[in-house]
């Protein structure tokens, strides 16, 4: 059994920036572990995320930027990884904190006919910077792209890939 609630508050900059900080648990109850009884999880986690949209348009396409900085904050649990079940990774997470960041791109195109607009393609390219933590062997170990191109409303194309930083 999983709760996580959380509380968050989004301060806006005029058109150009949202600052968003965010308090949250994440609690599990496992009814079976290998003690053969019950334990419970709890565990805090803090939230600091800074995003941006900026866009040109002229009367034929839009193309949107948004670079986003979020930094990630996870408390030790109250159970220990060893006392039971880990069936994904938020059940293994230990204290952690984290920045992520990166650019999304966008590319609309105005139709003629309606002037409703379709996506035409998207590009991201992010990473993720971990602190204190010594089990990742360099601050910045990945950087990841992604690419998905529109040829039509109802067919995407996409290409997923990562630049392995450690050797």
């Amino acid at each position: 059994l999983q709760w996580t609630p959380s509380l968050f508050r989004p301060f806006i900059f005029g058109p150009y920036a949202t600052l968003t900080p965010k308090v949250g648990l994440f609690n599990t109850l496992y009814g079976d572990t290998p003690k053969k009884e019950a334990a419970f999880l709890l565990q805090g986690r803090g939230d600091l995320e800074l995003k941006s949209a900026l866009y040109y348009q002229n009367s034929f396409f839009k193309h949107l930027v948004e670079p986003y900085a979020a930094y990630h904050y996870y408390t030790q649990p109250t159970s220990c990884a060893s006392d039971h079940y880990i069936f994904d990774l938020r059940d293994g997470i230990t204290k952690l904190h984290y920045l992520s960041f990166g650019i999304n791109q966008s590319l609309y195109k105005k139709s003629i006919l309606d002037e409703s607009a379709h996506h035409l393609l998207s590009a991201s390219l992010y990473s993720f910077a971990f602190f204190e933590t010594k089990k990742v062997g360099q601050m910045i170990p990945r950087v990841y792209g992604s690419l998905s191109l529109y040829p039509c409303p109802t067919l995407k194309h996409s290409l997923d890939m990562g630049w392995n930083l450690l050797y």
